[in-house]
């Protein structure tokens, strides 16, 4: 049952559903939230509200009189050896921690894909008909690997690393697509189309000169000018394939993924309305993507800044869109480097309920404040999702090690 009330009968406890504002005028997350201390209901007479709606329905008393940090932060004892610290297992099962095992797929599949990528692209610069079996074998493992653990694109984002190659960015776009596809319960039979248009979004890459693509400072008029004809060599070249998917969505993905909201984008300079609901949804995964991985002339965003710059910026894609990303890989995403209170580092695991953005995250504590490997790594819960309080983020650059290292040493605390 939910109540519309003055925002100064609002209560601690009380589970906010909505508010008297639009999404896109507060800076909040998400208007969908318990209110567990009275700054919570500061932030929001900061940001003008007036009115919110409520479900009739409170937390415990024993919970709403802890002390606003004590629901913050639920951490759980430190062992004496180096087993991690098991949580009720129904509670992530939305999201459920990736094993050692489902890491070493991810990277697999990523890394597989982006190799058959290079030699289809490669055959595509030579003027060949691309044989594209083994593109959909590692579409289909994708799907079975999503299907299986729903947080694999969310690793993705900072486990399994970037590269400025257009081949591992196509990969990864691949199976943040195919992720999207299945958390919006598109019929099954769209699937594979979804991750063949990521796959081949970015193929008229391969016909601009290198230089242009590799060079590390900023483009003349003319190499821009040159750049931005990329989606229509990749649409006229899919176009000529002889599979209707390709020919049909692909082509229209790799031609519409650079258009963008009020026409600013290119290269025919679309309004969102008039662009294919598939070209907009991978528009923004490729955002995500292209903002998380290190480029020569940048170094890559941490997922969470990456995160909150694509829902907050006038980057002219579908912000609903963009909600909907976030709620699959979090505001801070399943991998990211999370600095916890006390200064030691983690990387979130996973978080209780589907609703991601509203939930309490699994941090596996590996760093000192020194940014040096703890001798025995514990895991914490952390309730992150609509607080406010903006938690450190680190790339592995940071720390001085390689995504390798850092799976590797996941991989050694877990068989311990």
């Amino acid at each position: 049952m939910k109540k519309t009330i003055p925002l100064t009968d609002l209560k601690i406890g009380m589970t906010v559903v909505g508010v008297d504002k639009n999404w896109f005028e507060t800076t909040l997350v998400s208007h969908h939230f318990v209110i567990r201390s009275k700054d919570d209901i500061l932030r929001l007479e900061k940001n003008g509200i007036r009115k919110v709606s409520i479900e009739i329905k409170t937390l415990p008393e024993s919970e709403s009189n802890q002390h606003p940090a004590q629901e913050v932060l639920k951490e759980s004892p430190r062992q004496n050896d180096t087993k991690r610290t098991s949580l009720d297992s129904e509670s992530l099962m939305e999201v459920p921690e990736p094993s050692t095992k489902e890491l070493s797929e991810i990277e697999r599949i990523q890394k597989n894909t982006a190799s058959i990528l290079e030699g289809s692209f490669n055959e595509a610069r030579m003027g060949r008909t691309m044989d594209t079996k083994k593109i959909r074998e590692m579409v289909r493992e994708t799907i079975r690997l999503i299907l299986q653990n729903k947080s694999s694109t969310s690793f993705l984002a900072d486990i399994s690393g970037n590269d400025d190659e257009t081949f591992i960015h196509s990969a990864n776009t691949m199976m943040l697509a195919v992720g999207y596809a299945i958390r919006k319960k598109y019929p099954e039979e769209e699937w594979m189309s979804w991750g063949m248009a990521a796959s081949l979004h970015d193929l008229g890459k391969i016909f601009i000169s290198p230089e242009i693509l590799k060079k590390p400072s900023r483009l003349t008029p003319e190499e821009w000018e040159e750049m931005r004809k990329h989606p229509l060599f990749g649409s006229r070249f899919l176009k000529k394939s002889p599979e209707p998917d390709l020919r049909n969505l692909a082509a229209k993905v790799a031609e519409e993924h650079h258009e963008r909201h009020g026409g600013k984008g290119y290269p025919y300079a679309l309004d969102l309305p008039q662009i294919h609901p598939v070209s907009q949804g991978i528009m923004v995964l490729d955002v995500y993507e292209a903002l998380t991985a290190d480029r020569v002339y940048r170094k890559g965003m941490s997922p969470h800044k990456a995160m909150t710059f694509l829902l907050q910026s006038n980057m002219g894609v579908d912000r609903d869109i963009g909600r909907t990303l976030a709620n699959m890989v979090g505001i801070y995403p399943v991998g990211t480097l999370i600095g916890v209170p006390g200064g030691e580092i983690g990387v979130l695991l996973g978080y209780q309920g589907e609703e991601i953005l509203t939930g309490i995250a699994k941090i596996l504590v590996l760093f000192s404040a020194k940014q040096t490997f703890l001798e025995k790594p514990y895991t914490m819960e952390l309730a992150i999702g609509t607080n406010e309080r903006n938690f450190p983020t680190f790339t592995v650059q940071d720390i001085g090690i390689t995504h390798k290292q850092l799976v590797n040493y996941i991989r050694q605390f877990s068989e311990k």
